[in-house]
């Protein structure tokens, strides 16, 4: 919330009620000073973020702006498996392939109660867990396509 405020002299023919603070000069003429202040409420105008597929110079670039995404509209989630859930749904092809096992294991503690997977629970318990699994996913995810390219060459 921004409040803005000013002070301004106006005519006093104009102003039906005069204020405490109204004052006379030497020419018979009655100042009169009014208050405005305005309040103004912005939200923060951050982008929505972007589908990630497997392109893994992205990852920096897409978790950067889920952080951002999340911290400016954290409000919006009720609990952390809610941010994790909000991550999930801008994951795309071999990521959301990965995550979508412990994706299942989570709709079936939620829906159905069932016991929850001790590495879930990791992950949906906190959306840094989830970041860090998705990192160390990618880390061997490059090492293995850096082999692939390495053995193709040959």
């Amino acid at each position: 919330m921004l409040i803005v405020g000013s002070t301004r002299k106006v005519d006093s023919d104009l102003v039906e009620e005069t204020p405490q603070n109204d004052s006379e000069d030497d020419t018979g003429i009655k100042e009169i000073y009014v208050e405005n202040t305005k309040v103004l409420t912005r939200t923060a105008k951050i982008v929505v973020v972007l589908k990630f597929k497997e392109h893994l110079p992205k990852l920096k670039e897409f978790i950067a702006k889920l952080q951002i995404y999340i911290s400016c509209n954290n409000n919006s989630f009720d609990k952390e498996s809610d941010k994790v859930l909000f991550a999930i749904s801008y994951l795309e092809d071999t990521v959301f392939d990965f995550i979508k096992v412990y994706l299942d294991d989570f709709s079936l503690y939620i829906n159905y109660l069932k016991k929850i997977k001790p590495n879930t629970q990791t992950i949906f318990k906190d959306i840094n867990k989830f970041i860090k699994v998705i990192r160390e996913v990618y880390r061997e995810l490059c090492k293995q396509e850096k082999a692939t390219r390495q053995l193709v060459k040959l």
